[in-house]
């Protein structure tokens, strides 16, 4: 169960960042459209006030974090909310200290302040979802290997997360997981290791997808009630777990070995031999009166 200042710090983020600045930004929108100046103005103090309310509801969330819970910065949620509670201030800081109208400055700092508040905006929604990530992922006990990968890692490397991703999720799927784990490369082959604790042999499928996909997939199914048994505790998890790399073009797909040992499952690929990689096929082009001399080009693997 998540304590009540938890729950209040997420309210009054969501209310903030969901809610009262996306209505903001909206409004400003508005009044961009509206001819009459007396509407522009309501409008742009309906704008003001709901920023300056998202500021001062931010700010609390922000006391609170500061006095309820350890900040000691080591989860993205933490991270990328500091990042807001700086931003918001800032664009609010753009909104006070504005030039006048007409003038360049007001040129340069209109997209700026539009731009610092749509940032502000979708960070905020963003960082609810590392906060579930935080939350709930951690303790999960229906996935069989809950996925933890912070969400720092996609800000690093947005496009990453689509080699981990699944092409399609199968039907009546009740939880997916990733499994842990890790790539090591040496001068002769790549080594991936993946942690799949209580997994047999046979629960396990190992697939080279298009485009050099390996992926790794398994299932550990309920175990079946029998009739006069009893259950006095049941912890263990059960579910589907997957995990998928996309390898690189100097690995051999066809000599790919796999050995599972005390929960570890091991995979080895081998790399391609640098005279493979290299060797290119000369194709001749026959001359037209002899179109039976050359040779045809036909669709092949290529190298990718």
């Amino acid at each position: 169960m998540l304590s009540f200042q938890i729950i209040l710090h997420g309210f009054l983020l969501w209310a903030s960042m969901g809610f009262l600045m996306p209505i903001g930004i909206l409004v400003i929108r508005m009044s961009n459209r509206q001819e009459c100046e007396r509407r522009q103005k309501i409008l742009l103090y309906v704008h003001a006030t709901l920023q300056m309310l998202s500021l001062l509801i931010v700010t609390v969330a922000a006391i609170m974090s500061i006095g309820s819970f350890d900040n000691s910065f080591t989860n993205s949620h933490q991270r990328i909310g500091l990042a807001v509670y700086g931003a918001i201030w800032l664009q609010a800081a753009t909104g006070v200290y504005k030039p006048d109208r007409g003038s360049k400055g007001r040129i340069i700092w209109f997209p700026v302040h539009w731009i610092l508040g749509v940032t502000v905006s979708l960070l905020g929604i963003i960082n609810i979802y590392t906060a579930m990530v935080v939350a709930f992922l951690p303790t999960q006990t229906q996935a069989l290997i809950p996925y933890t990968r912070p969400f720092w890692d996609i800000m690093e490397d947005p496009f990453k997360i689509l080699e981990q991703a699944p092409l399609t999720i199968p039907k009546g799927v009740e939880s997916i997981a990733l499994a842990r784990s890790d790539w090591k490369e040496t001068t002769t082959e790549h080594v991936i290791t993946v942690d799949i604790p209580g997994m047999k042999k046979e629960d396990i499928k190992i697939e080279v997808e298009e485009n050099r996909v390996l992926r790794v997939s398994g299932e550990r199914k309920t175990e079946q009630e029998i009739e006069g048994e009893k259950w006095h505790r049941a912890e263990r998890t059960t579910g589907k777990f997957w995990r998928q790399i996309r390898l690189p073009g100097n690995a051999d797909l066809e000599h790919i070995k796999a050995h599972l040992e005390n929960g570890v499952l091991k995979i080895t690929v081998p790399k391609l031999a640098e005279e493979k990689k290299k060797q290119t096929k000369v194709i001749s082009i026959a001359e037209e009166s002899n179109s039976a001399g050359g040779e045809d080009i036909k669709a092949t693997k290529a190298e990718m």
